[in-house]
């Protein structure tokens, strides 16, 4: 499958590293801008900072199962986005699908499914 962004464009380049905690998305956005957004991922359900965006500052996370996590996005309390993070049997995988504010325009609906292949 491959990634969706609605309203478009995608990102020129994004890389994702996990570690302990946290998944750093390290890319070139659409303009060609160097992004580098830190996440703090710790799956309690409760908001975390983000760091590196302009968009939204707290991230939570919910295990589902061993396979899937629930997310949202946060600004200043209010949600901008909310979605699903789908990593594949075998680890190699990993589908983000998230629906809300398109961070584009900041005010239109957004639906995009990221597909991010572990190299």
């Amino acid at each position: 499958m491959p990634s969706t962004y609605t309203p478009g464009p995608p990102p020129k380049s994004l890389t994702i590293a996990n570690a302990a905690g946290t998944s750093t998305f390290d890319g070139v956005d659409a303009a060609g801008m160097p992004v580098r957004v830190v996440f703090s991922v710790i799956a309690d359900g409760q908001s975390h900072p983000v760091t590196g965006s302009s968009f939204y500052d707290t991230s939570s996370v919910k295990r589902v199962d061993a396979y899937i996590q629930i997310y949202t996005l946060s600004k200043s309390g209010n949600v901008i986005q909310r979605g699903t993070i789908v990593l594949s049997p075998d680890a190699r995988t990993m589908t983000i699908h998230g629906i809300g504010v398109s961070q584009l325009t900041g005010q239109q609906q957004s639906d995009s499914v990221s597909v991010y292949e572990k190299q």
